[in-house]
């Protein structure tokens, strides 16, 4: 990976791979959690660039951030 890549680019790059291996279309995910402590910014969530980037429409999509426990 080049260090120039955000964690939403990370977190893309690696839900594509995961959905090829699962054999699954993007619209059968149902929710995307992405847990960092490095976001990209503070809002709107990392999760959502994933939901788009990879198009899973109908996922809910949320960070968890556990500097903010």
């Amino acid at each position: 990976c080049s260090s120039d890549l955000g964690t939403s680019a990370l977190a893309v790059k690696a839900a594509k791979r995961a959905i090829e291996d699962a054999g699954i279309a993007p619209e059968e995910i149902e929710i995307i959690v992405l847990a960092t402590s490095s976001p990209d910014r503070a809002f709107p969530s990392a999760a959502t660039d994933v939901q788009a980037a990879v198009g899973a429409l109908h996922a809910g999509a949320f960070d968890i951030n556990p500097d903010n426990c």
